[in-house]
């Protein structure tokens, strides 16, 4: 820096130079007392000049505290002083008058020009802390081109959501604006799509108007969009759910499409008037349905490792990236069909009035969830109760509503409240009445009695195999009679793996099914009833006589019996006390021809 002056109280101020201290200020006082001096310093320094940047730094004068004003003869300056405490930008202006020209009408009489503002100077008032160096940087601000549009670019991206009957896209356009500014945004999208939401937090309001074959979308901003603005578009389409692989299914705007699939063309979300757009397309597609790009015009695919950041944690089934548009991609969406897998276990109760059968059936759903299971129910049953059931790694179904369809009623329909993937496990509880007098009473006859076995219907899964166990109670004789499409297998086999309803009840049969339908009827007898009795009599002898007491304990199996048959001596009969209450006792006329001489027949009855 070169020292051009140095004055105190407007006399020239003495400097000394010193190699190693720089300058030193000699003052001489001739006073006592101390005095304060104002020393007034210009001097110069080379300025560094780099593309859009100025700067100059130099050795200051140390202080704890430095205030600066900074002037610089341009408008609109970034200044960076380091290193700064404070600053605070201070606008001046400075009138300057021209000299007097001389009027034609007036000559000799000079007339001034009215005073101008000159150009305004950018003014930096600062406090600088203590440094051995301060470096001042100015840079002139951008004011774009006068008078020209702005020019602008977007980098787009859009991620489409395909659902069974509906597919949704979100697209997040990203624009870069030089030159000027952007007051409100133009967007053209197709008019077959729903605009459902435009939104950023300088969008004041947006409006759509249709045009051919597309829609304009003109938003509104709340303050210019300089540098950069961002703008996130919503759209919703419905259409045409996929079918399974027999049904055809069209979608209008994109032709025709193959057995079993519909056509979706992905939306372009353009962004109108601007330099250029690029970006990246994403689809997720639900869980349940297949999708396959059956064209591709102008994208190239990306692996999900090349995405931004922002998509990279979301599992995409595709992604494409596009330099330009319009673009064109269009799917073949089918829906993918459940395979399914039934194991059934039916077990029949064999009652004298009733036959009642409770079905149990685990599902294995692979593949895609299903919201609806369905099992034929027997000709003649009533459906008592549906409902979830745990059974082994088989998780319960949510079971919503259930009811019986078709013209016989004969085919059950369960809508379930959560969609059943994986193993889960369903219980079906249905009766009907016996009205067959050879179950009721031991008449020596036999019944046949068909014992219908529910099944999954065939149609609505993959694969379905089952076991079938019979129960009755001791008081019938069961017996198979035509088995058709069952193999004989122990009980323990039969009901391995699954959850018996019947745990520790009588099992008669016990069988395994495949993929043929089975049948099954069993003759069934009322057993007569077998009587079996305990006797004790105890006699207790006492001073002149002997008392008698007789404890009876009867067991009847197989069939109930009306009444009891007991003889006595007739010696005695006048004696007997009966002190059982419940039991009222009656001589038993005529008597009967097997009756030992001698005794008297009693027949003993409920009271």
């Amino acid at each position: 820096a070169a020292i051009t002056e140095a004055q105190i109280d407007g006399r020239p101020a003495r400097l000394l130079a010193d190699d190693n201290q720089g300058c030193r200020l000699l003052v001489e006082n001739s006073e006592e007392e101390p005095q304060k001096l104002v020393l007034n310093l210009v001097y110069a320094r080379g300025i560094s000049k780099t593309p859009g940047q100025n700067s100059v730094a130099f050795q200051a004068p140390q202080a704890p505290v430095n205030r600066w004003k900074v002037r610089i003869p341009e408008a609109g300056v970034k200044v960076d002083i380091q290193p700064m405490i404070a600053a605070m930008e201070v606008v001046e202006e400075k009138l300057a008058a021209e000299p007097a020209d001389e009027s034609p009408d007036s000559p000799g009489e000079a007339k001034e020009k009215p005073k101008e503002p000159s150009p305004r100077e950018t003014v930096i008032l600062a406090f600088v802390g203590a440094a051995p160096e301060v470096r001042i940087a100015w840079t002139p601000k951008a004011e774009g081109a006068t008078g020209l549009a702005a020019l602008a670019s977007v980098q787009a991206e859009q991620q489409v959501f395909i659902g069974e009957g509906v597919t949704r896209t979100r697209s997040q356009l990203a624009y870069t604006i030089s030159r000027a500014e952007l007051r409100q945004l133009t967007i053209s999208v197709p008019g077959d799509q729903k605009v459902v939401n435009v939104f950023d937090a300088n969008v004041r309001q947006w409006s759509v108007e249709a045009e051919v074959q597309r829609q304009k979308i003109t938003v509104q901003l709340f303050e210019p969009a300089k540098g950069s603005q961002n703008v996130t578009v919503e759209l919703e389409k419905f259409h045409e759910a996929a079918g399974p692989a027999e049904a055809s299914k069209t979608d209008e705007t994109s032709g025709k499409a193959g057995r079993g699939t519909i056509q979706l063309r992905t939306p372009v979300v353009e962004a109108v008037g601007v330099g250029r757009q690029q970006g990246v397309v994403v689809v997720q597609v639900e869980e349940g349905l297949r999708a396959e790009a059956s064209r591709r015009v102008g994208l190239a695919q990306v692996d999900a490792a090349e995405l931004p950041a922002t998509l990279a944690k979301t599992p995409w089934g595709f992604s494409y990236r596009y330099v330009s548009v319009p673009y064109e991609l269009t799917f073949d969406v089918e829906k993918i069909e459940p395979r399914i897998l039934a194991d059934t276990l039916v077990e029949a109760t064999l009652e004298p009035t009733r036959l009642a059968l409770a079905v149990t059936t685990i599902y294995r759903v692979e593949r895609a969830g299903v919201f609806r299971l369905e099992l034929d129910v027997p000709e003649g049953f009533t459906v008592r109760s549906v409902q979830g059931r745990n059974v082994g790694e088989a998780q319960p179904v949510q079971v919503d509503t259930y009811h019986q369809a078709g013209d016989d009623k004969g085919r059950l329909v369960v809508s379930l409240a959560k969609k059943a993937m994986g193993p889960v496990g369903l219980m079906v509880f249905m009766d009907r009445r016996l009205e067959h007098p050879e179950l009721q009473t031991p008449t020596g006859k036999t019944a046949t009695i068909p014992i219908p076995v529910p099944l999954v219907p065939a149609a609505t899964v993959e694969r379905a195999t089952g076991r079938l166990v019979v129960y009755a109670p001791e008081s019938l004789r069961v017996n198979p009679a035509e088995p058709k499409g069952l193999r004989s297998v122990s009980l323990e086999e039969a009901i391995a793996g699954m959850a018996s309803t019947r745990g520790g009840s009588r099992g008669v049969l016990a069988y395994v099914f495949g993929e043929e339908t089975p049948s099954l009827a069993v003759q069934a007898e009322r057993r007569k009833p077998q009587v079996t009795v305990q006797q004790v009599l105890v006699a207790r002898v006492e001073d002149g006589a002997t008392k008698y007491e007789l404890s009876l304990f009867y067991e009847v199996l197989y069939s109930g019996i009306k009444s009891l048959r007991i003889d006595i001596p007739e010696a005695v009969a006048g004696l007997l006390r009966n002190n059982t209450k419940a039991i009222r006792e009656q001589a038993i006329d005529p008597a009967p021809e097997d009756l030992t001489e001698g005794c008297i027949a009693w027949s003993l009855t409920g009271a």
